[in-house]
Formats: C-alpha cells, sequence, structure tokens
C-alpha cells in the first residue's frame, strides 16, 4: 500500500478495487502469485454489531478497517468482537453499496 502501485496492480492483474480508498480487490479466481494477503469471503453483513452477532457466533474475530469511518479498536469495540480466532472481519466501503462487514479466512 505504501509504494502506491494499487493502479498498477490492477492493470496487471485485472483485479477490480472494491473501493479506490480501501486497497481491497476482488476476484473470482484465486491468483497463486498475488503481492498480498488472500481471503476468502464466508459471509457478508452490514457493518453493525446485529450482523457481526450472526457472523461470527463466537464473538471472535481478527478485524481489518479499511475506509469504514473508524480504526480497526473503534470497529472491534463497535462490534463487542474479541481479538483472535481463525475467522477474520474486514470493515470496508465498498462503491455502490456502502460500508460492508465481511466475514473472511486467510487463504495466505
Amino acid at each position: 500500500m505504501k509504494a502506491g502501485a494499487f493502479k498498477s496492480l490492477s492493470a496487471r492483474t485485472g483485479l477490480k478495487a472494491l473501493n479506490p480508498r480501501t486497497r481491497l480487490y476482488g476476484s473470482d479466481t484465486l491468483f497463486e502469485s498475488f503481492p498480498g494477503r488472500s481471503f476468502e469471503i464466508l459471509d457478508s453483513g452490514a457493518l453493525n454489531t446485529k450482523d457481526a452477532k450472526r457472523l461470527f457466533p463466537d464473538r471472535k474475530a481478527n478485524v481489518i478497517s479499511r475506509n469504514s469511518g473508524m480504526t480497526t479498536d473503534e470497529m472491534r469495540k463497535k462490534l463487542k468482537l474479541k481479538d483472535g480466532g481463525e475467522r477474520y472481519a474486514i470493515g470496508a466501503a465498498v462503491s455502490g453499496v456502502g460500508r460492508k462487514l465481511f466475514a473472511c479466512r486467510l487463504l495466505g
């Protein structure tokens, strides 16, 4: 992210950004040589406590915030999640949709 190569990454891989400011990209296929972490989206919902309870019944997740309007700590507190577990809670702004919460698992 710090190198600012996100536009060239999109051009080179053909991936579409969820939002130009989130630096999150979506694809139906896995890119083996992607220069970053890859996640599988298991489910999604609104960025609120009700959907967080549904998506993370054990109330544990590794929280990531990307252009969601709050820091990671603020998001963890708002969603009442404890840090840890196998799943990732990714809160992000999605163009044309608004703020979403994704329940993910790390692929690599």
